[in-house]
């Protein structure tokens, strides 16, 4: 991509999944961006991570540094299941987020959200396995709070659909990852510690330009 010439400087903005309803008046108008209901395959999961960067161009060089830094505009939240018993096939483990909000209004020129009231009842979440023994299970919602003992993910195994609330109310904040620790013993699924991160296990992610 080129830079435009300028003689007092520009601000380049850009976000991404690109989204086909989103016009040119994008920039001046915000837009609404909704995860997906369905996020239990890679594909769907990265078009529910919505990421807005820019970077600036010298009024003097009429350059820019080449670079735009995307920052995780959503929350993400991840559910690790440990089994302890040795014995049960984690591939038949399907984990969902429950009752979450799903939608932001998006505005560019400030490269910020806010979160729309509207809710659904469940967001599949993508599991992968990490290890013979550790499934992970992760999903992207919008920025909210969780309240204290709500309802918050319900835990699917060999069939039996078993529903947990939050371990304590939580700020579900964008750039950040909210983790809950699972054990299934033998009494069955316990849940353990649960905490707050940054997101920055991928890295940040950067497109060149010239």
């Amino acid at each position: 991509a080129a830079f435009p010439t300028s003689s007092q400087g520009a601000t380049i903005v850009a976000y991404s999944p690109y989204q086909e309803d989103w016009g040119e008046d994008a920039v001046i108008q915000e837009q609404v961006f909704y995860v997906k209901t369905d996020q239990s395959d890679q594909e769907s999961y990265e078009a529910s991570d919505l990421m807005i960067g820019s970077s600036g161009i010298s009024a003097t060089t009429r350059a820019g540094n080449n670079a735009i830094t995307f920052n995780h505009m959503l929350a993400k939240v991840a559910i690790h299941v440990v089994d302890e018993t040795g014995y049960v096939n984690l591939d038949r483990i399907n984990v969902e987020l429950l009752n979450v909000n799903n939608s932001v209004s998006v505005n560019l020129l400030t490269m910020s959200v806010s979160t729309l009231p509207e809710r659904v009842p469940a967001i599949k979440m993508l599991s992968e396995m990490t290890t013979d023994w550790r499934i992970s299970s992760y999903a992207i919602v919008a920025p909210q709070k969780v309240a204290d003992g709500e309802t918050f993910f319900a835990v699917t195994l060999y069939g039996n659909r078993q529903t947990y609330p939050i371990p304590q109310a939580a700020q579900l904040e964008g750039g950040k990852v909210y983790t809950i620790n699972m054990r299934l013993t033998e009494q069955g699924l316990i849940p353990d510690e649960w905490y707050i991160t940054d997101w920055d296990e991928e890295g940040e992610q950067t497109i060149y330009a010239k």
